[in-house]
């Protein structure tokens, strides 16, 4: 029997989420999964159908299908892929769609100030090749094709035009790179309850690089660049410490748009026989951020005890002290 249901209820930063979902993991036999949701958050209330084959006729390809009827527009997507299903795997390829409308809320001190228009039109097309697992770690090179179209306008009772940014097209052609080496570990019990939490030790280090040009349908001449690390170490067998680091930005005759670099770093100490104590310390920094891309702090991302979005800037850092009882 593989049809479930539920509603879940969530507080935080003041503000109250809900949901329900009815899914089926393994429709009529057939090894599908059908989802419906009814979610409810700070921004909007969405209506949601997602249809997913993670094994299409027999292969290793998977598709999914997903479309969200919300409260300020909705969205449209389809995956079709073949990814890398294992370190061993030696090739993937994928095409991926998607349409969204929304509206984007300007947050400070805990309210929204302003809010506009947001429409994407997205496509994206790659290919990747592997020598496999090679001595304890993979290596992947991927090349793909983006365009993203972003188109901005406002929306009800915007007082000023100014914060409503120009419309953007990026497409471009990419190069990409990934590191991963093999040391994942299953662990219980560390950020959920009795739940199987798998977590690779091994570094992990990416980085994709693009040129965004009117001669390939870009708006202006744009470098877009993205890149990622993460590490694991144990002190002791009752000790866990994991660090990560990303950073994206694009650059457009000779100025940087959208820069954004964090890094986090998070310690757990098993103590009281199977309990944990955990310590957490994250940064994140922006410089001439796309207006929808705000960096904010609050209850809602773990500035507990405090509203949700309460805090608005170019830089954050949050240190978090935890003793967890399960």
């Amino acid at each position: 029997w593989t049809l479930q249901g539920g509603i879940s209820f969530s507080r935080a930063g003041g503000e109250n989420t809900g949901s329900v979902h009815l899914e089926d993991t393994n429709f009529l036999g057939t090894g599908k999964e059908v989802t419906l949701l009814h979610i409810n958050d700070v921004d909007r209330t969405s209506e949601v159908f997602r249809y997913r084959d993670p094994s299409l006729v027999g292969s290793r390809a998977r598709l999914e299908l997903s479309y969200a009827a919300n409260s300020d527009g909705g969205r449209k997507r389809f995956d079709l892929d073949r990814p890398f299903y294992s370190l061993d795997a030696r090739w993937a390829l994928g095409l991926r769609t998607m349409l969204d409308d929304r509206v984007e809320p300007l947050y400070e001190f805990a309210r929204v100030f302003e809010r506009f228009r947001h429409k994407t039109d997205f496509a994206e097309v790659y290919t990747g090749l592997s020598p496999g697992l090679t001595r304890g770690h993979a290596q992947r090179w991927k090349l793909g094709f983006t365009y993203s179209r972003e188109r901005y306008g406002p929306e009800g009772g915007l007082d000023s035009t100014t914060v409503i940014p120009d419309d953007r097209t990026l497409s471009y052609p990419w190069i990409g790179y990934e590191y991963i080496q093999d040391g994942f570990v299953t662990e219980r019990g560390l950020d959920n309850l009795q739940r199987a939490e798998d977590l690779n030790l091994g570094r992990q280090f990416h980085w994709r690089l693009g040129w965004s040009a009117p001669a390939v349908g870009g708006d202006v001449t744009r470098l877009i660049a993205e890149t990622g690390a993460t590490a694991g170490w144990r002190p002791s067998p009752r000790q866990l410490l994991l660090a990560s680091a990303q950073g994206s930005t694009r650059t457009r005759t000779g100025q940087t748009e959208n820069l954004r670099f964090g890094a986090s770093l998070r310690y757990y100490a098993r103590n009281f026989r199977d309990n944990v104590f955990y310590a957490a310390a994250e940064g994140e920094i922006g410089h001439r951020l796309d207006p929808e891309n705000q960096i904010l702090l609050g209850g809602d991302n773990g500035l507990r005890g405090y509203p949700l979005r309460l805090q608005s800037g170019d830089r954050r850092y949050l240190v978090t002290l935890e003793q967890r009882f399960f």
